[in-house]
């Protein structure tokens, strides 16, 4: 399962550098709730992208290029 929540986290993200806090972030929020339902795994992408903002790691205004 982590190595799936990796890899779907790089391809989320072609064109930047993916760093391990995030990948940690990612697993952490979206671990629980992988292959579940769609609106848990929307949710728990945008409290992971708060955290990534609130970090420093994300600029606050790429969510919606994100998504």
């Amino acid at each position: 399962m982590a190595s799936s929540l990796v890899q779907t986290a790089r391809l989320s993200i072609p064109n930047e550098d993916v760093t391990a806090e995030e990948v940690e972030l990612w697993v952490k929020h979206l671990g629980p709730v992988w292959e579940t339902d769609i609106d848990c795994m929307k949710r728990a992408l945008q409290t992971w992208y708060e955290e990534v903002t609130q970090r420093g790691l994300k600029s606050e205004s790429g969510y919606e290029n994100f998504i």
